[in-house]
């Protein structure tokens, strides 16, 4: 089993809207991860980081505002910072959510992905071609 340290760094080469994809499958998956940090941040521990990996996702996220595959105006560590807590408030509240609109919570992943994504990708989608590195 890969470290969670080794699968973020994977990810963080992958363009944009997939590191993104990847992210919210994890988040979605592994909601107690999420939960237990959110726990220990509340409760002040200083050993835990809510933004885990930041410099790796800092570079990625400048790389694709070079490749036009995010918009040339963002502020990239706003952009993580939102990201994350979308991502998490989504994994945490997930069920809660779904269940006070009267739908389960899988029929929603794929909007609230998609809603998520269009809040950071620059207006018309990404501009970057596919193959781009």
């Amino acid at each position: 089993m890969l470290s969670r340290r080794s699968a973020v760094v994977r990810r963080e080469k992958l363009r944009a809207r997939e590191r993104l994809e990847a992210f919210f499958s994890w988040a979605v998956k592994d909601p107690e991860s999420i939960q237990l940090m959110t726990l220990l941040i509340l409760d002040g521990d200083q050993g835990v980081s809510a933004l885990p990996y930041a410099e790796y996702a800092r570079e990625a996220n400048v790389r694709d505002v070079g490749k036009g595959l995010l918009a040339d105006d963002i502020d990239v560590d706003a952009l993580q910072a939102g990201l994350l807590a979308a991502t998490y408030g989504w994994a945490v509240y997930r069920r809660s959510f779904a269940a006070a609109l009267g739908r389960a919570p899988e029929d929603l992943d794929a909007d609230v992905l998609e809603m998520i994504a269009r809040m950071w990708e620059p207006r018309g989608g990404p501009k970057g071609e596919p193959g781009d590195d």
